[in-house]
């Protein structure tokens, strides 16, 4: 075994899953958060008529250490595959891709590491988590993936249809708060941009802004005036949570502090406030998913999201449904938040009103959007590709 024994918790389908013919090739896909790690292997033909996956495991990240080349040995060994069995990998990392994809540093972990693409013994690519989202939800767009999500109402009662090539905006808190595009390009290709949209300064009441400033977890992060990430993303939660509460101690408030040290104390808020009304929890909520709406108004104004507007990331993930896994179910009251905030937040809302708005349930979104980075042939060609120190450029 290597040094980081059960490092993978979560596997899927076993060992015993049916290994491809030669007609096919194996590629790995990863999605690499501050949370957690995930890494699949999909077997392609090359008609690309059938990519299938065949194995897929999770690892919580904090127990990488750091060391994701440990994580990429346990993974192969996991699934009974030697690295030369791998025709290319495709890792979507939350973190700023550097030097034309060769490294690229996650930022939100428990820790700040790199990726080395030229570390891995594979042919590989780097590509930041929102250009993965990207890509996933363009090829769902083509019909060449699945994908789980849902169409958000807006307040008139409807819902609107994607201009034919126009602009897609994504918007996803989750660990952090990722921001990411698509534009239509004369290859008739959408193509990815990311963005730091995520860390843009947040507009907020005075006594809030200052509050944030004085909170240690935040020291040396924020500089002079909280970003949007401040409060957009799990943590964020953990602080509205922190603010609202004031001096108030209660069994709510001892839950909370319990569920934190457990790393839970945003799904407790998120939880909690569905159950009641009266709570810490429903006034943090209510707070964090109007400034949700807010921010998903900005994100459509700067992508000009005629192509519709996507919501990824966890928190939307585990909480659009009013019952899980019912996405016929949708909590309207958390809909309707959002919907106020793209809806009437600004000058241009004649335009932004009727963009379609999509709820992205999928909870291996990355993943596929890795894949089809690096199983489809014009998606693949964006990429800039590294195998050990040789330096490959497919465009």
């Amino acid at each position: 075994m290597s040094k980081t024994d059960n490092l993978f918790y979560d596997v899927w389908p076993g060992l015993k899953a049916e290994l491809p013919s030669e007609e096919h090739e194996l590629i790995i896909a990863g999605d690499v958060s501050g949370t957690n790690t995930a890494l699949s292997v999909y077997t392609v033909n090359s008609e690309l008529d059938l990519i299938k996956q065949i194995y897929w495991a999770k690892a919580n990240t904090k127990t990488i250490d750091g060391n994701f080349n440990i994580a990429l040995d346990d993974f192969l060994e996991l699934v009974d595959l030697q690295k030369d069995d791998i025709s290319r990998m495709v890792l979507g990392v939350a973190g700023p891709v550097k030097d034309e994809g060769s490294r690229v540093q996650l930022t939100n972990g428990p820790q700040v590491y790199e990726l080395q693409a030229n570390s891995f013994g594979i042919e590989t690519a780097l590509i930041n988590d929102f250009a993965a989202n990207g890509f996933a939800i363009a090829a769902a767009g083509e019909k060449k993936i699945d994908l789980d999500f849902i169409q958000l109402k807006h307040l008139d009662g409807k819902y609107y249809e994607p201009e034919p090539h126009g602009q897609i905006g994504i918007f996803g808190p989750g660990t952090g708060c990722g921001v990411g595009a698509l534009k239509y390009s004369s290859a008739n290709v959408y193509e990815p941009f990311e963005s730091e949209m995520g860390h843009i300064r947040l507009a907020a009441d005075k006594k809030l802004i200052n509050w944030l400033k004085k909170q240690p977890d935040l020291k040396g992060k924020i500089g002079d005036h909280p970003h949007i990430e401040s409060i957009m993303s799990g943590p964020g939660i953990q602080r509205l949570f922190n603010y609202f509460r004031g001096w108030n101690r209660n069994k709510e408030t001892r839950d909370f502090d319990r569920l934190v040290k457990m790393n839970d104390g945003p799904n407790f808020v998120a939880s909690y406030a569905k159950l009641n009304d009266n709570s810490i929890s429903k006034k943090a909520m209510d707070y964090f998913w109007t400034q949700y709406g807010l921010a998903l108004y900005d994100v459509a104004a700067v992508t000009k999201s005629t192509g519709g507007l996507w919501i990824a990331g966890g928190v939307i993930r585990n909480n659009i449904e009013k019952v899980r896994n019912q996405p016929e179910i949708i909590d309207e009251h958390i809909e309707k938040l959002l919907m106020e905030g793209i809806d009437r937040a600004g000058t241009q809302n004649h335009l932004i009103s009727k963009m379609p708005v999509y709820a992205i349930t999928d909870g291996y979104l990355g993943i596929k959007g890795a894949m089809a980075a690096a199983a489809i042939p014009k998606y693949n060609k964006q990429l800039k590709v590294n195998k050990k120190k040789q330096n490959y450029d497919y465009s």
